[in-house]
């Protein structure tokens, strides 16, 4: 076999022996690489030997707060005497509440309209009159002294009360909140030990875990509720709890 033979040989052995390597190597970092982490086709990473589970809390309380809505109504053939007589009747509402006890912070114009009052009985549509409506939003720190605070405002003239809502001060819905995020926790752990234990598998510390944003309920009292207030005094006001619900989702790495 002459030299030049021998180095053609030679050659291509050694460029075999690179490529088995190169090859081995590659094959042995994908291995190592996937036991950690594999990758999706939109890119997200997704750590191997996780389990993902969901988890809701709840939380009710007693409402220490609630919102009044009540206000005037008045009607006039002419605009100015409908507003008038509204306003007049109005600041005689917020004085009364601001001897009971109400800041003025505490009330605030929520609603406030003028509109035509019409003969739709005619064919000519004719305006017969104006209705002006205000209506006022009354925050109540004492939950016992609402159906109190209704009676004086209706008293003081009010002719309409749409609803009350009850609720939580801003300090205990925080704590409430907490509350709600730790049970969130723990159901989601009860899960996932529920999953590991039919499936074999022992979970172990979180991961991850993110949280959505929670749902507030507040009960409330419509308007058709109040047709004793109008009649009579003395209005019992009997509140539901407020739930506040939280959720959570975790992911376990398990073995």
């Amino acid at each position: 076999m002459n030299d030049k033979i021998a180095r053609k040989i030679y050659t291509g052995l050694l460029g075999f022996v690179l490529l088995v390597i190169i090859s081995s190597t590659a094959s042995a970092y994908f291995q190592q690489s996937n036991s950690k982490a594999a990758v999706t086709a939109s890119g997200e990473e997704l750590i191997i030997n996780t389990i993902k589970v969901s988890g809701t809390g709840t939380v009710s309380m007693d409402p220490d707060e609630a919102i009044v809505y009540l206000g005037v109504v008045t009607e006039d053939a002419e605009v100015v005497n409908a507003q008038q007589s509204n306003a007049e009747k109005m600041d005689t509402i917020i004085k009364a509440l601001n001897e009971a006890g109400i800041a003025s912070e505490d009330m605030v114009t929520s609603n406030y309209h003028i509109y035509p009052k019409r003969d739709y009985e005619h064919t000519d549509d004719k305006i017969i009159g104006y209705v002006v409506s205000n209506q006022l939003e009354v925050t109540v720190e004492d939950i016992d002294t609402v159906g109190n605070i209704i009676d004086i405002a209706v008293k003081a003239g009010a002719n309409t009360v749409n609803n009350v809502n009850f609720g939580l001060s801003d300090e205990k819905q925080e704590d409430a909140r907490k509350k709600a995020l730790n049970n969130a926790v723990q159901a989601a752990r009860l899960d996932a030990d529920t999953l590991g234990e039919a499936l074999g598998l022992t979970i172990l510390g979180p991961v991850e875990v993110t949280t959505s944003g929670g749902s507030y309920k507040t009960p409330y009292m419509t308007g058709d509720e109040y047709s004793s207030i109008i009649k009579g005094m003395n209005t019992p006001i009997l509140p539901e709890d407020v739930s506040i619900n939280a959720y959570v989702n975790v992911i376990f790495q398990f073995e």
